[in-house]
C-alpha cells in the first residue's frame, strides 16, 4: 500500500496574529528551510521562504512567513525564559516586595514580534499602577526608572 503526503489546505489569514494553529501545517517547511538557511549561512530574510512553504498565493504566503518567523522567536524567547528560572529565576507577582539588587527578565508579545529583555543589578521600586506595581530602576538612577511591561521573573535575593 503507497501512502502519498496531501498538501496542506489552502492558507486563509484568519485576521488573528495571535493565533499560529492557522500556520501548524506550513511550520515544518518553515523549520525546514530555516535549517538550510543555517547551514548556509545566510540571513533567514521573509524572501528566503519564498516558495518554500506550498503557497500558492504570494500576499497569503507573506502573511504565513510573517507568523511563522513570529512563532520562531517565541519559541527562542521560550528557551530564554526557561533558562531564566533554570538559574534560579522565578515570576514576578503584585505580592513580592523584593529589596536590594536583583535581575529581572521582561518578555511578551507584542505588534511586529516578541521581546525577551534581561536588566541586570537592578532594584525594583514600588510604582503602584496598571499591571505589576513595579518599575526597574537601573544602578546609578534614584529616580525615573521603567515600566514592567509584560511578563517578568526576578532572580536574586534582593539582599
Amino acid at each position: 500500500m503507497t501512502t502519498t503526503a496531501t498538501a496542506p489546505a489552502p492558507f486563509t489569514f484568519d485576521r488573528d496574529y495571535r493565533n499560529f494553529a492557522q500556520i501548524t501545517p506550513y511550520y515544518p517547511a518553515f523549520t525546514a528551510r530555516m535549517a538550510e538557511l543555517e547551514a548556509a549561512g545566510r540571513y533567514p530574510y521573509n524572501a528566503e521562504f519564498k516558495g518554500h512553504l506550498g503557497i500558492e498565493d504570494d500576499k497569503a504566503e507573506d502573511t504565513a512567513i510573517y507568523l511563522c518567523q513570529t512563532l520562531t522567536h517565541i519559541h527562542d524567547d521560550a528557551l530564554k525564559v526557561n533558562a531564566f528560572i533554570a538559574e534560579g529565576g522565578r515570576f514576578i507577582t503584585a505580592d513580592d516586595k523584593p529589596t536590594g539588587r536583583v535581575d529581572v527578565a521582561m518578555f511578551g508579545w507584542y505588534s511586529g514580534g516578541s521581546g525577551f529583555r534581561v536588566h541586570r543589578d537592578v532594584r525594583l521600586v514600588y510604582r503602584p499602577g496598571a499591571g505589576l506595581p513595579y518599575a526597574v530602576l537601573p544602578k546609578g538612577k534614584r529616580t525615573n526608572g521603567f515600566a514592567i511591561e509584560g511578563v517578568a521573573l526576578v532572580k536574586g535575593s534582593g539582599e
